[in-house]
């Protein structure tokens, strides 16, 4: 077997497994995923004259529309942005660079962040080295050595990408609501945070628990969703360092109640302090721990 399609046939392996893996986590759904066909990778070529690197045009094949959904949580360029990004990359840098943009003929460019960065190849290899040029900086640097390397790389930085827009998504509709006076919005709040549970992230459940934590300091929080809130942050991983700051600021009845909710889980510290500690230097009797 010739080396080229050797090269090919472990490529495409890799892509596969990498995709089956994100299918896994829940990123994409089975059978959504569709490529260019022949004549759609022609039209790329002709519209730039030149020849794409196999390892490419492969990739396309298989992932190259983003209408599919595919690689949406990556910077790559995908079809049909991707047939007009060269010519756009090109009139954007040059423009920067006052037309001393130090690139030459037979180049593709396969990425763009937020129009100031552009990754690319020269169309000279089937593997080729692949290359970056940011807004005003006129000469590009090299980021890869193998083109394969390159995608294969980007596609690992999916479920980083997903997670953190996940992230921002959850954020964004905690800070929404957490400070309505609205008893709905308060317990919109809740059931927004129980889905985060379910997710299973540690790290978005640390920022419910601030959310949660504030809410009780709200002299609007009806009791009834208070004990609520008690009730689902006694089990659940917290953060404690803003827990204890809150504690210390505030010595607030809800707050010690939480206290003592987590004291009887066997959650023995607090930000890696002895609650009982904690308890003699914030003044708590140490006795409502135990009633």
């Amino acid at each position: 077997m010739p080396w080229s399609s050797i090269m090919i046939s472990n490529f495409t392996s890799s892509l596969s497994a990498k995709l089956d893996l994100l299918i896994q986590k829940g990123i994409y759904e089975f059978g959504t995923v569709y490529g260019l066909n022949n004549r759609e990778i022609g039209s790329l070529e002709d519209r730039y004259s030149l020849k794409l690197p196999l390892i490419y045009k492969e990739f396309l094949s298989v992932f190259g529309k983003s209408s599919t959904g595919f690689l949406k949580y990556s910077t790559l360029t995908l079809w049909p942005s991707l047939t007009f990004l060269t010519e756009y990359a090109i009139e954007q840098l040059s423009e920067g660079c006052e037309g001393n943009l130090g690139i030459r003929n037979n180049v593709f460019f396969i990425s763009n962040y937020e129009d100031g960065e552009f990754d690319y190849f020269y169309c000279h290899s089937n593997n080729p080295k692949v290359y970056r040029v940011e807004y005003e900086d006129c000469d590009g640097f090299k980021i890869a050595d193998k083109l394969s390397e390159y995608l294969l790389e980007r596609i690992d930085t999916i479920p980083k990408v997903y997670q953190d827009r996940i992230h921002s998504k959850y954020i964004q509709k905690i800070k929404d609501l957490q400070f309505k006076d609205e008893l709905n919005s308060n317990r919109t709040l809740l059931l927004l945070i129980k889905e985060i549970k379910e997710i299973d992230n540690s790290i978005l459940l640390k920022i419910a628990s601030n959310a949660l934590i504030d809410l009780l300091l709200l002299k609007h929080t009806k009791e009834i969703l208070c004990q609520e809130i008690i009730s689902f942050l006694r089990y659940v991983e917290i953060d404690e360092k803003y827990f204890l700051m809150k504690l210390k600021n505030f010595n607030q009845p809800r707050l010690i109640e939480l206290l003592k909710a987590r004291w009887q889980e066997g959650k023995r510290t607090l930000d890696g302090k002895n609650i009982l500690d904690l308890c003699s230097d914030l003044n708590i009797d140490r006795r409502f721990l135990v009633d």
